[in-house]
């Protein structure tokens, strides 16, 4: 499902930025570019959500207004919509996410200035994009984050884009109503499984709680139907699992070389 829905963006957003894509082998296995990567991840959010410690409602609700290079009000709701989407970078390839604005990205030599007004622009115009279409379906791109490489000096998309693992997605019909009755958001996303586990008391630290049938499942079904509203295209299981049909693609790769 993950790659479906990526596949899906990275094909909806081409005119915007190139990818890293190559073929679609099969529905688990991709051919794509070597890129260097860009080690800072470029989180853009539509609305004042999230449970985890870089979320913008748990930093807001604590009493934190500066993220990043931006300041917000005082007295914003919880998921409340933002007057226009915000940039909040995070470093990559450390072992938790930190979030860092753009001239501390720059002193630590994690990015140029040019690169990263660059890559700023591309992403905003990415979400942009996926509001859009999100829209169409009848859903809400309320957040993601966007991974960049090089290839050179073309900045490419790469790893995934506005999938639930990277992105959250409220149902839009509901949104007003369950705003102001503050209540969670109907969600197609991995949101409600990072609730429980907060709920479990896991906060990234330590040994994970295991996840039970019903909490498993349920995810499952949510990027399921995601896939769908988005594709617009019913999901269809195949007989060998995808362990299975993997393994059948790489024996037969391995024997044809």
């Amino acid at each position: 499902m993950l790659n479906t829905i990526a596949n899906f963006w990275f094909d909806a957003t081409s005119d915007i930025v190139a990818n890293h894509l190559v073929e679609i082998v099969d529905p688990n296995v991709v051919r794509v570019r070597n890129c260097t990567p860009i080690p800072i991840e470029f989180v853009v959010r539509g609305h004042l959500t999230g449970v985890t410690r870089t979320s913008l409602w748990s930093n807001y609700s604590s009493g934190t207004r500066k993220f990043a290079d931006i300041e917000l009000p005082d007295g914003l709701r919880r998921n409340e919509r933002l007057s226009e989407p915000i940039l909040t970078p995070t470093t990559k390839l450390e072992t938790h996410d930190r979030n860092i604005n753009r001239g501390d990205a720059i002193a630590d030599g994690l990015i140029t200035a040019d690169l990263y007004d660059r890559c700023a622009e591309l992403c905003l115009r990415l979400f942009a994009r996926g509001t859009e279409i999100a829209a169409e379906r009848g859903l809400i791109l309320v957040d993601t984050k966007y991974e960049l490489g090089l290839v050179e000096d073309e900045i490419v998309l790469i790893d995934e884009v506005h999938t639930p693992d990277s992105s959250r997605y409220w149902y839009a019909d509901s949104y007003g109503d369950l705003f102001e009755a503050d209540r969670d958001q109907r969600a197609l996303d991995k949101e409600p499984l990072r609730e429980w586990l907060v709920e479990q008391g896991f906060h990234g630290d330590g040994p994970a709680p295991v996840l039970t049938d019903e909490v498993r499942v349920a995810t499952a079904a949510r990027y399921i139907l995601l896939a769908e509203e988005l594709t617009q295209q019913p999901f269809v299981a195949t007989a060998p699992t995808a362990t299975e049909r993997v393994t059948t693609l790489l024996e037969s790769q391995r024997a044809s070389s």
